[in-house]
C-alpha cells in the first residue's frame, strides 16, 4: 500500500477528480502518479475501487461515500457515473475533460464540487454566477490534470476570476439539478410537480431531450448526443428545456408541430433518420414510470406527424413506404382498426 503523509478527509459532494488533485498536492505529487500508485492504472477510480482509496486515506465508508462523479460500470450500457448515492446512466452527462470552477466557491474553500462536472450545468446555484472554464490570466481552458484546485497550470489564482452574473433560465435549471442531487436550494419558478420528483438521471435525460434533441430536429439538425456540451451549449440547453417545462405540455406539442413543418422542406432520408432518432430516445431513454407524462405528450404530438409524413413521402418514394425499423403509434392504431374490421 502507498504511504501518504497527509490524508485530507473528503468534503460532502466533493468531486472525485478534485479530491485526488487535493490529495496529491498535500503529498507533493501529481494526481496522475497518485492514481497509478493507488490503483495500478491511469483511469479515474470506479465505485468498486473506493475501498482502496478509503484504506489509503484512513477514511470510513461514510466519509468516502461523500465523493461525487465516480465511474460506475453499468453492464451492457457501458460506463456511467455515481454521484453521492445517485446514478447517471450516460457518460456525456459529465464533462470530465472540460473542468469548470466557481471562483466564489473556491474563495470559501479549496474544493471541486461534483455539481460543476454536470455537463448541463453552466452556473453556480449558490452564488448565482457563471462557471469559469478558462483561466483569467492566460485565457486557456482549465486543465483537468492541474496540480492545485485553486490555481491554473500557469500559476494564476482562479479565485481572482471576475464572476459573471448567471441568467435566470440557467439558474433555475441549476437549482433543479442541485436539489434533486441532494443539495437544498429554493426556487420560486413554477415547474410541473412530476419534474421536481425526478432523480438526477431521469432529470438529465429529460433536459437532454427538451433542450438538445428537440431544438435540433426543429432546426433540421440530427444530434446523436455522444459528446458533453460546453458551457455555452449548456446555457442553450437550459434555456430551451426551461421554456418547454414552464409551459408543459403546450410548448412540447408546439415543437412537434414545428418538426411537422419540416416534412414539406426536407428529404425523406433525413426524416427517416430524424424521426427514428427521436422515437428511439423516447422509447429507450425515457422508460422510467416517473417520465410517463413525457411519453404521453410525445404520443399525442407525434400522431399527426406520422400521418403527414407517411402521406407525403409515400408519393415521393413512388408508393413505397419508408422503413423505420419500429412500429409507430400511427401503425399500431391502423393495425388495431384492421383487427376490429376483421372481427
Amino acid at each position: 500500500m502507498i504511504f501518504l503523509r497527509e490524508r485530507p478527509v473528503p468534503f460532502e459532494f466533493e468531486a472525485m477528480p478534485g479530491y485526488l488533485i487535493r490529495l496529491a498536492h498535500a503529498n507533493r505529487t501529481s494526481a496522475h502518479t497518485l492514481v497509478l500508485k493507488l490503483f495500478g492504472h491511469a483511469r479515474w477510480p470506479s465505485v468498486k475501487e473506493l475501498n482502496v482509496l478509503a484504506e489509503a486515506v484512513h477514511c470510513t465508508e461514510d466519509e468516502i461515500s461523500r465523493l461525487s462523479v465516480v465511474r460506475e460500470h453499468l453492464g451492457a450500457q457501458g460506463w456511467g457515473w455515481y454521484m453521492a448515492g445517485r446514478h447517471l446512466g450516460k457518460s456525456y452527462f459529465v464533462a470530465l475533460r472540460r473542468p469548470v470552477v466557481c471562483p466564489l466557491c473556491l474563495a470559501e474553500g479549496a474544493c471541486q464540487r461534483g455539481l460543476w462536472l454536470l455537463s448541463m450545468l453552466s452556473c453556480c446555484p449558490q452564488h448565482q454566477c457563471r462557471l469559469c472554464q478558462t483561466c483569467p490570466a492566460c485565457k486557456q481552458v482549465l486543465d483537468p490534470g492541474r496540480s492545485e484546485i485553486c490555481h491554473c497550470k500557469c500559476g494564476a489564482d482562479l479565485r481572482l476570476a471576475k464572476p459573471v452574473v448567471a441568467e435566470q433560465d440557467e439558474l433555475i435549471v441549476a437549482k433543479l439539478l442541485a436539489t434533486i442531487s441532494g443539495h437544498h436550494f429554493c426556487t420560486d419558478h413554477e415547474l410541473p410537480p412530476w419534474v421536481r420528483s425526478l432523480d438526477p438521471d431521469a432529470a438529465c435525460r429529460l433536459i437532454w431531450l427538451l433542450g438538445w434533441i428537440l431544438p435540433g430536429l426543429r432546426d433540421g439538425v440530427i444530434r446523436s448526443g455522444r459528446h458533453a456540451p460546453n458551457v455555452e451549449e449548456a446555457l442553450l440547453i437550459a434555456r430551451y428545456a426551461l421554456d418547454r417545462l414552464t409551459c408543459w405540455p403546450d410548448a412540447f406539442l408546439l415543437d412537434m408541430q414545428k418538426i411537422e413543418v419540416t416534412v414539406h422542406s426536407t428529404s425523406a432520408s433525413y426524416l427517416d433518420r430524424a424521426l427514428t432518432s427521436l422515437h428511439r430516445f423516447v422509447v429507450r431513454e425515457l422508460a422510467d414510470d416517473a417520465l410517463d407524462p413525457v411519453r404521453q405528450a410525445y404520443q399525442a404530438g407525434a400522431r399527426a406527424l406520422w400521418v403527414k409524413w407517411n402521406r407525403i413521402h409515400s408519393l415521393r418514394m413512388f408508393g413505397t413506404q419508408l422503413h423505420l425499423g419500429f412500429e409507430t403509434p400511427f401503425d399500431a392504431a391502423l393495425r388495431a382498426e384492421d383487427k376490429r374490421c376483421l372481427q
